[in-house]
Formats: structure tokens, C-alpha cells, sequence
């Protein structure tokens, strides 16, 4: 059967490349998209709150400046583009999709993670963040005193 893939491939090279670049691609998309849209908003809401609370839980433990945000995303989009190769190599449908579907989710999930810690970590380095806080606590403790 490998044979005669491959055989198949050398014959029309070109339609291959289409076939894999231009045909596939935009149905695999479409057929997640369509997923997606029939997500509950709980769903979404829980999806959306998640990266929030983990990001919380990051700064909490106090190891926010050994973070690499920009390497989540990639490592996520990643696991998105290895997820996508079965349903590239065979074809896009709601059952056979369900492992793209998932890493598209976790992926959402990490980017929206990634630019929450991202901010947050470059808000303390900066004294964006927690300024306020401790210059209320100060002006406190001095109208008080």
C-alpha cells in the first residue's frame, strides 16, 4: 500500500501539493471551527477563566521570573500541528477529530495563559502591579499615625 502511495505521489506531484496545502488545511479548520461554535458557554467560560487562575497560582508560588511564556506557545501550537497530521494524511470529521479538537482547546488555553503571565511578570518587574497597593498601605499608615 506504501508502494503505491508513494507511486501515486511521484506521478502527480502537483496535485499532491494542492491536495495537501490547499484542499486539506482549510477543511480541517472548518470542520474545528464548527466544533468550537457548538461549545456551551460554560464550557467557554471555564476555558477562559482556567489560564487566569493558573497564572494566580504562578505568581503565588513566587517562581513568576523563571517562567518562559513565549516557549508554552510554541510548544502548544506545536502539539496543534502534530495533532492536525492524521486528519491531514487521511480526512476531517467530528469523530476523527477529537484529539485536534482537544489540543486546540489546551492550545487556546496556553496562549491566553501565556499573555496573562507574560503581562502580570513584566507588571512586577515594571512596579505596575502592587504599586497601588503599597502606595495605599503607606498613605494609610501615615494618615493613621
Amino acid at each position: 500500500m506504501q508502494r503505491v502511495f508513494l507511486s501515486m505521489i511521484a506521478r502527480h506531484p502537483l496535485r499532491t501539493l494542492k491536495i495537501y496545502l490547499l484542499l486539506k488545511p482549510p477543511s480541517i479548520a472548518g470542520m474545528i471551527l464548527r466544533l468550537l461554535q457548538n461549545i456551551r458557554f460554560k464550557v467557554w467560560l471555564a476555558l477562559i477563566i482556567e489560564p487566569f487562575v493558573l497564572c494566580g497560582l504562578v505568581l503565588a508560588s513566587r517562581a513568576w521570573r523563571e517562567v518562559d511564556e513565549v516557549q508554552m506557545a510554541w510548544l502548544a501550537a506545536v502539539a496543534v500541528l502534530f495533532a492536525a497530521l492524521p486528519n491531514l494524511w487521511a480526512y476531517p470529521s467530528p469523530h476523527t477529530v477529537a484529539d485536534l479538537l482537544l489540543s486546540v482547546a489546551i492550545a487556546l488555553q496556553v496562549v491566553l495563559w501565556a499573555i496573562v503571565m507574560w503581562t502580570a511578570r513584566h507588571g512586577l518587574a515594571a512596579g505596575w502591579i502592587g504599586r497601588r497597593a503599597s502606595t495605599l498601605a503607606a498613605s494609610s499608615g501615615s494618615a493613621g499615625g
